[in-house]
């Protein structure tokens, strides 16, 4: 998978940042939605979120054990 998929209620498919910024302004949480749906910085959250789209395991192998260090 290169990319997060949601869908509206009414079948609309979305992905990648949109995804992001939809689910953060549903979940209140209205700083990140005001970040994620900022279309200045969609350029650069596009690019963010493709390469780590693409290297979300090598990512996940070198933070992941200190993060979990961090939560418990």
């Amino acid at each position: 998978m290169d990319a997060m998929y949601g869908q509206y209620e009414d079948g609309t498919l979305i992905k990648g940042v949109e995804v992001f910024a939809q689910s953060y302004s549903r979940a209140n949480m209205k700083v990140l939605a005001w970040v994620f749906s900022r279309k200045t910085l969609r350029p650069l959250l596009n690019l963010s979120y493709y390469f780590f789209a693409r290297n979300r395991h090598t990512i996940s192998k070198l933070i992941g054990p200190t993060a979990r260090k961090l939560v418990g």
